[in-house]
């Protein structure tokens, strides 16, 4: 009686971690799928756009209009209250980065301004030790 109950719980063990590896490899497929599809934005590109769709994936957003979609690497902000780029960043705001600029605005569809240099994070406190 002992026996089986060892080799189910072996069997439920091998199952569960057989779905949480299958579940890994089907997501970061998926989000390799994601970032061939958006253009990564570089220094010198100049974009000016609403935002007509988001996603919001760990690492970066990803995000379109009718005419354009681009990916944005994860950037922080530490003088909002929420820092990260993708938590401040919603359908019906516009973005803005000039050319050779690596800052990229947001102007929210409420009236608000924020900056983020992408792909770094800015404004973080540095503690003396």
């Amino acid at each position: 009686m002992m026996i089986i109950k060892k080799k189910y719980i072996i069997f439920l063990i091998i199952a569960l971690l057989s779905i949480w590896i299958l579940g890994i490899f089907l997501d970061s497929r998926k989000g390799a799928e994601i970032r061939n599809e958006y253009i990564l934005v570089r220094n010198d590109d100049d974009i000016k756009l609403v935002v007509q769709k988001l996603k919001k994936i760990k690492g970066g957003c990803f995000i379109s209009n009718n005419n354009t979609s681009i990916r944005l690497l994860s950037s922080q902000n530490y003088n909002y209250e929420d820092e990260y780029i993708h938590n401040n960043l919603f359908v019906g705001d516009s973005i803005s980065k000039n050319a050779m600029s690596d800052t990229i605005y947001i102007f929210s569809k409420k009236g608000s301004m924020k900056y983020f240099v992408h792909g770094k994070v800015i404004n973080q406190v540095k503690h003396n030790k």
